[in-house]
């Protein structure tokens, strides 16, 4: 009787890739990369929660209640520490991707808990938040899998960096007053509710952009400056991610067919929520894009 042998399972990458859960990465997103995500612990009212069982729902909701930003923990380090050691088991080397070190300790504790492992485990403070951070993570995982070390893909990821734009638009900047986002610059958005500010995220910084007098008109100024973007930035190619928080769906996908009309060439990334971080500034009915280089 002739057997019919089964297929061997390709080999696990020889570098694990791991990233918090600012990085807003779906489930499908981290079946398909084999990125590790670790989660947040969200404060607010008084109760704490892991980021991976708040919904953007409930955490819009507990904020109005509260009146207040909630905080945001990154791991610890001893819980850096234990999915290093848990992924280098699996392993050569671990790369760890951390939020900008200007809004959270998130680097610091990577790199705390990084000294207990050598050369085997590299972190990288990166300027990009939300899905851009994510993006970066996918990409890192890629590159894993084709047989890059850290120390190339580090190097990849620099490139990258400097060419990714991030923009986002909010009806409501009642968030970003009580997040502490509202500067001299951004006050008197405060108090106007006939304007729709746009945001660029950028080196960990949040900067006001543009303002639009009603939200068609912001939408279309973000495919501009998409556009523009791309054709300037990235001849090469580029691949485009949209982002909305609860009640900005339609935002995204208008955002989406406006790219379309344009004639601009991309990859789309897709679709996805804004996470716990970034919700916390943008409220709902958010709408946001990312884009860089293929």
């Amino acid at each position: 009787m002739l057997l019919r042998r089964r297929a061997a399972a390709p080999p696990p990458p020889a570098l694990k890739v791991i990233v918090d859960a600012t990085a807003d990465l779906s489930e499908a997103d981290l079946a398909r990369s084999g990125v590790w995500q670790l989660a947040s612990v969200v404060r607010v009212g008084g109760q704490s929660y892991s980021s991976t069982e708040l919904s953007p729902e409930r955490l819009l909701a507990l904020i109005e209640a509260q009146g207040a930003a909630p905080v945001i923990e990154p791991p610890s380090v001893a819980a850096y520490e234990q999915v290093f050691r848990q992924a280098l088991a699996q392993s050569d080397e671990v790369l760890s991707l951390h939020l900008s070190s200007r809004l959270s300790v998130s680097f610091a504790c990577g790199q705390e808990a990084a000294r207990a492992f050598g050369s085997r485990v590299r972190v990288l403070d990166s300027p990009a938040g939300s899905y851009a951070l994510g993006l970066q993570a996918l990409r890192a995982a890629r590159l894993a899998a084709g047989g890059h070390n850290a120390a190339a893909i580090v190097s990849a990821l620099r490139a990258v960096q400097a060419r990714q734009l991030m923009h986002f638009t909010v009806s409501d900047v009642r968030f970003m007053h009580l997040s502490g986002r509202i500067t001299p610059v951004t006050a008197p958005l405060e108090r106007s509710h006939d304007v729709q500010p746009i945001f660029r995220y950028h080196h960990g910084l949040v900067e006001l952009t543009a303002r639009a007098p009603d939200h068609e008109a912001a939408m279309r100024q973000l495919a501009r400056s998409v556009t523009k973007f791309v054709t300037e930035t990235l001849p090469e190619g580029a691949r485009v991610a949209f982002l909305h928080s609860p009640g900005g769906e339609e935002g995204a996908e208008r955002l989406r067919t406006l790219l379309s009309a344009s004639g601009l060439t991309y990859e789309d990334a897709g679709t996805r929520s804004i996470g716990n971080h970034l919700l916390a500034v943008t409220g709902p009915r958010a709408t946001g894009v990312v884009a860089e280089p293929l």
